[in-house]
């Protein structure tokens, strides 16, 4: 009777850890991904863009390198690299300028409450 539990438990724990390993590989390829995009943006010819682009690359690489400090990133970049067609390209500036946009009003808005209870 013990056994079965046991055997439950362990097969509930390999499924939880194989999603969790799963839903956080998906996560470092949606960062790796922007982490493109914000390179592609930085051969703007405007100056804000560059600016933007600049921001968003180190956001993501930041992401990327605190969930996974052994990472290779030059390697994981350049394997996403070779996946992207430019529809990818364009899809994935607009999932990550959402991100970022949600991020900075998040960031502002943190900077104002601040702001209020310090004075």
């Amino acid at each position: 009777m013990w056994q079965r539990k046991l055997v439950s438990v362990v097969i509930m724990l390999g499924t939880f850890f194989a999603i969790s390993a799963a839903a956080q590989d998906d996560e470092t390829t949606a960062d790796t991904r922007c982490v493109i995009v914000g390179w592609n943006l930085s051969k703007s010819s405007d100056q804000t863009v560059r600016t933007a682009s600049a921001i968003l690359a180190i956001y993501y690489i930041g992401r990327l390198e605190g969930r996974n400090p052994k990472l290779e990133l030059e390697n994981r970049i350049l394997d996403e690299m070779l996946k992207l067609s430019l529809a990818d390209i364009q899809a994935e500036s607009r999932r990550c300028g959402d991100a970022m946009t949600t991020k900075g009003r998040f960031i502002s808005e943190m900077g104002e409450n601040l702001t209020k209870r310090r004075f």
